[in-house]
């Protein structure tokens, strides 16, 4: 049943994973996260709604909603990663991020009584106030114990010589290198690129003792899920046969996401992980990608990530500040409830 809020019609609830996948399609800001195949693998089906937002019978915002809850409490979360969606192709008409938000606090904080959490797609820049503005309007704050998350975003808008030219000088020789080595590119959408990749990847946490990623078998589900025009991309890099490097993007709207990436020791003799790289983001660039972002940084924690990603982004980009998460809920009492909440589904999880 569709409700109304700011003389709009919002409806929630009422999509189907195929319905719910083409709206997505429809924005230029749209990416895996929103998407009903991710949150179906990621959240269970059980814990996920829709919202849409609709002005003239046309989607002007959407977003895919995790509902957290703990059996026997009755609060919850209804959270928003990297949502909500509002910019339709060239139209990126402001109002229709506002009544997003107000559509999002009026179901799920004022009609459901849940706190609310939004991670929203956006970046820290010279236009960001106005996005915290309408949050904070809409009653959300910013958590400020949670610490933003950095990332580089390369501007693909430039030509391929140009990008090329623009990668840090000794990204580039490494580059080079690898085109000279005995190593072949082989990339696609199709489940065994997946299990090829699985190895090296398993092989890269177990040494590094890395926990908290999403394994390559969780991604290939996603990847069963997704429409085709909506499927990741592997690429694979192979050595007598043998993988020794890979990488999985995304392409949705405007932005191409790295959403996993590996390289074991032969690669990194034969200098596979840059060669790998690249292609990919000429594939990104040719799906028709404005941006993309290589998924997060963290100088102090991972600096030789760090050092790889900033000489791949060179002269291209910049380093950027993804703007914070907000939540709102009312009440102290269920404050403290949902860090509860929390705690409970992280220790499960």
């Amino acid at each position: 049943m569709s409700k109304v809020i700011n003389g709009l019609e919002y409806t929630s609830d009422e999509q189907s994973p195929g319905e719910w996948e083409k709206i997505v399609g429809f924005f230029s800001d749209a990416n895996i996260y929103q998407t009903y195949a991710y949150a179906k693998i990621c959240y269970g089906e059980n814990n996920i709604s829709t919202l849409i937002v609709r002005k003239n019978n046309k989607p002007i915002s959407a977003a895919v909603i995790n509902i957290r809850k703990v059996p026997g409490i009755p609060f919850g979360i209804a959270y928003v990663f990297y949502g909500p969606l509002w910019k339709s192709g060239g139209n990126d008409d402001f109002d229709n991020y506002v009544h997003g938000i107000n559509a999002l606090v009026k179901e799920y904080v004022n009609r459901r009584g849940l706190a609310l959490r939004i991670r929203p797609f956006l970046y820290e820049d010279e236009v960001s106030f106005k996005y915290d503005s309408v949050l904070r309007d809409a009653g959300l704050n910013p958590l400020i114990d949670l610490s933003p998350k950095k990332t580089l975003l390369i501007d693909l808008s430039k030509s391929l010589d140009e990008l090329r030219k623009g990668l840090d000088g000794k990204w580039r020789n490494h580059l080079n290198r690898s085109e000279k080595n005995d190593v072949t590119i082989v990339d696609g959408t199709n489940d065994a690129l997946f299990d090829q990749f699985q190895p090296i990847h398993e092989e890269l946490l177990e040494n590094k003792q890395i926990r908290d990623v999403k394994s390559i078998e969780t991604f290939k589900d996603i990847q069963t899920q997704l429409p085709p025009e909506l499927k990741m991309r592997v690429f694979l890099c192979v050595h007598s046969g043998v993988v020794c490097a890979g990488i999985i993007v995304s392409a949705m709207g405007n932005v191409g996401i790295t959403l996993s990436r590996a390289t074991n020791d032969i690669g990194r003799q034969q200098k596979a992980a840059y060669l790998v790289q690249w292609r990919a983001l000429q594939w990104l660039k040719e799906a028709g990608c404005r941006w993309y972002d290589l998924s997060g940084i963290d100088e102090l924690e991972n600096p030789g990530t760090y050092s790889y990603k900033t000489g791949l982004c060179g002269k291209n980009g910049r380093e950027l500040q993804m703007m914070r998460q907000y939540q709102m809920c009312s009440g102290k009492l269920k404050i403290i409830v949902i860090s509860i909440v929390e705690r409970v589904l992280h220790t499960i999880r």
